[in-house]
């Protein structure tokens, strides 16, 4: 449709309204402070039957470099020196934070002797926006924030214009006047717009080519605003239609529409008070306002009530009125200087003392935690424990918030958390820990009643000396999903972080983008009784382990508990003992996918080790060992050690074996396991004389398929051939392995236990 318009209206025979303008406007107008630029296309063809169809596009360029444009069509019909039109628009523009569009229609009728026109105009999308508030001050118990407001107001418009005398002199004056009106719009809770205003204009036109004009505008709102105009038009199309359109333009039918070209865009900033704020210093000695804070916190707790935030500055810097023991009230905050304080709703208040905390201490546990209490900016020390919330006559619900706070040299824990029979959210995120003599956090769920927890550790720092950095102990019929991501935990302590799910405690734990050394076990996973677990252990980074305890990453499996775990793209370094310790035990049911990690610097036992302890005959283990890298090992690098009952069904293909001392693949069962083993399209170079050894014990039974392999510079070996088969295209020789996998030799080359393909069982 624009495609034949543009071709009627540019290659006509007879004179139409076809032209093209470019025009400045000064300065600022209706919604807009800048002026702007605008280059106009108006596409007409030859007047037919009286109707005259049009396609107006504009492009306007602020001073501010923001864009703006309208696209319109529309329909005019003439009979003799009368014509009436009407036309619909879309426009579009970028402000400040907003950038409206809005659709628009017109009525028109035009005249020798004068002009008529109305015009509405609907915004239909990213209509309003509120920015961030801006803190301004501390006043009495508030924070005063001031409130940056937009919207894209709705109008409509009309005017009466008129000619000073010909339209069709050499000089031509034309003026305008009429009403305006700007609909409210509310954003957030502020109505905006809601305006009549009035509006007038007056055009000096040159021979139809060279236009200037001055503009005026008046309502409530954007008050007084002046403009003036300067643009030039020029006719477009075939020389001798354009030679004939001097006098054809100046007639009224052959006006270009006019309309508000910019969306009005209002902006308001509004002044909000948070209350209900306590003020702590103890350089101060009066009642809790920001001008004249309470000297203690006990004071300031005292005169609280749910919901307040208590304020807490440094002070002297030392624990002067600091010292006592705390108890929350639900919906608290319990806010130190150092650090942010969220109010919610996008308020927030910046640290006004950066890097200098509050320190608080008791003689027993300093704070104890309500229902919705948010600890954030504090130092906080304790001779028994740091934050509790193990009081079991107050009760916790809905979320816990300990962040950004120091919270170090407590006898006992840093934080004792998880006694609720409600379903609770914890946030434990942005702190640092030290120097704690037991653990960081210690999170005992005791699931009494039903309830559902869910944890997120998040970006904290802990330095251990002591006990588990981060203890999560689920029992009881506890729901839970916990995720421990992007710690940083180092130190000889214990353990770095441990989960544990008793009883019929069941849920989801995740460990991501965690850097932990110096732990006996970067990561523990314990499951007893009737516990379920899904696992997912992903992106960490885990090395120079001490002591002896199994495993960098550590899981143990007890009872009848079920679990499924992801082990992916973990980097795993340096540790003299076992990488990956996976202790299956009783009659426990395991699915395990280890996948795309990089592990290397392993001194004894087993890289990745599967290490059954008491296993039961319905002890079932499902493995996928797929995409490893191992590297600069001293020892076997998959490992299943001591498997004496249960079956264990196992992938292991992809892997890339290199720069070990030791066996590629040590695969020995004995007792009465079963084991099915998928060994496929791995890579192995040891300097080991055998790359992997098969070796089924007792009356235990293995079934095994090699496909793909790639070992030329080792051995396989086949032990205890009585209790293994190995599938192959020639049954009773290797040959049909030698044309699938590349080992420098098979030991023993040949022997029953090799089975037709798809027998093996």
């Amino acid at each position: 449709m624009i495609t034949t318009l543009a071709a009627a209206a540019l290659f006509a025979s007879e004179p139409t309204a076809t032209r093209g303008l470019l025009k400045h406007r000064e300065h600022n107008g209706i919604g807009y402070d800048t002026g702007y630029t605008t280059a106009e296309l108006f596409l007409c063809p030859a007047w037919k039957n009286n109707f005259m169809p049009f396609l107006d596009m504009r492009g306007h360029v602020f001073d501010s470099n923001d864009f703006a444009s309208n696209i319109g069509i529309g329909l005019r019909y003439n009979w003799s020196h009368w014509t009436v039109g009407g036309n619909f628009y879309y426009d579009f523009r970028e402000a400040q934070n907003i950038n409206p569009h809005q659709l628009g229609g017109g009525l028109e009728f035009l005249s020798r002797y004068f002009d008529i026109r109305a015009n509405g105009y609907a915004p239909i999308a990213s209509t309003k926006a509120e920015l961030n508030p801006t803190f301004k001050k501390f006043q009495g118990n508030s924070a005063i924030f001031a409130r940056h407001l937009r919207a894209a107001l709705p109008a409509v418009d009309a005017e009466i214009g008129v000619p000073l005398g010909s339209r069709c002199e050499i000089v031509n004056w034309y003026a305008a006047l009429g009403p305006y009106y700007l609909f409210e719009k509310n954003v957030n809770g502020y109505n905006l717009g809601g305006a009549v205003g009035g509006k007038g204009r007056i055009v000096l036109d040159l021979i139809s080519r060279f236009n200037l004009g001055f503009d005026t505008t008046y309502d409530k709102i954007f008050k007084w605003t002046f403009q003036g105009t300067a643009g030039i038009s020029m006719p477009l199309g075939l020389r001798k239609k354009v030679l004939r359109s001097k006098s054809f333009l100046c007639e009224a039918r052959n006006q270009l529409p006019y309309r508000s070209e910019i969306i009005p865009v209002e902006k308001k900033n509004k002044r909000t008070a948070i209350d209900n704020i306590i003020f702590v210093n103890n350089t101060s000695s009066s009642n809790g306002t920001f001008e004249s804070p309470f000297p203690t916190t006990a004071q300031a707790m005292a005169a609280s009530k749910p919901g307040d935030t208590i304020y807490i500055f440094p002070g002297d810097g030392t624990t002067t009125g600091y010292d006592t023991s705390l108890t929350l009230l639900p919906n608290q905050t319990l806010q130190g200087s150092a650090a942010n304080l969220d109010l919610g709703g996008g308020f927030i208040v910046p640290s006004q003392t950066p890097g200098s905390y509050p320190m608080l201490t008791s003689a027993s546990n300093t704070i104890t935690v309500a229902a919705n209490a948010t600890i954030s900016g504090l130092d906080i020390t304790a001779a028994t424990n740091g934050v509790v919330d193990d009081d079991p006559t107050i009760p916790v619900g809905g979320t816990i918030n300990i962040i950004s706070s120091r919270i170090h040299d407590c006898a006992a824990d840093g934080m004792v958390l998880g006694n609720s029979s409600n379903s609770v959210n914890y946030r434990i995120i942005s702190n640092q820990c030290f120097d704690n003599a037991k653990s960081d956090v210690s999170t005992d769920l005791l699931g009494l009643v039903p309830n559902t927890v869910n944890m997120v550790f998040a970006d904290n720092l802990n330095t251990r000396s002591g006990a588990t950095s981060i203890l999560y102990f689920a029992k009881g019929d506890t729901s839970f999903n916990v995720a421990a991501v992007r710690n940083k935990i180092t130190g000889p302590g214990a353990r770095g972080i441990s989960f544990t799910s008793w009883d019929s405690s069941h849920g989801t734990c995740i460990a991501s983008r965690n850097k932990i050394s110096g732990a006996t076990n970067s990561i523990e996973l314990t499951t007893n009784q009737t516990a379920d677990i899904q696992a997912c252990l992903t992106n960490n980074s885990l090395g120079n382990k001490l002591g002896s305890y199994n495993g960098i990453i550590g899981i143990v499996t007890q009872a009848n508990s079920s679990l499924k775990a992801l082990i992916a793209s973990n980097h795993l370094f340096n540790t003299p003992n076992n990488m990956i310790d996976l202790g299956l035990e009783d009659s426990s049911s395991t699915q395990f996918r280890i996948c795309n990690n990089t592990l290397s610097g392993t001194t004894t036992q087993g890289v990745i080790s599967i290490r059954p302890v008491n296993p039961n005959d319905d002890l079932t283990s499902d493995l996928i060992i797929d995409r490893n890298l191992f590297y600069n090992n001293q020892t076997s690098n998959i490992l299943i050690s001591a498997a004496t009952d249960g079956t264990y069904n196992s992938t292991i293909s992809n892997n890339y074996i290199t720069d070990t001392t030791a066996l590629g693949l040590s695969l020995p069962i004995s007792g009465t396991a079963a084991a099915n083993i998928g060994i496929l399209n791995n890579t192995i170079f040891t300097s080991a004389t055998n790359a992997i050894n098969l070796n089924p014990q007792g009356s235990s039974n293995m079934c095994a398929t090699l496909f793909g392999n790639q070992a030329p510079l080792n051995e396989i070996e086949f032990q205890n051939t009585a209790n293994l088969q190995v599938e192959s295209s020639t049954p009773g020789s290797s040959v049909g392995l030698a044309e699938t996998n590349t080992f420098k030799a098979f030991n023993p080359p040949t022997g029953s236990f090799y089975v037709p393909e798809g027998t093996c069982n």
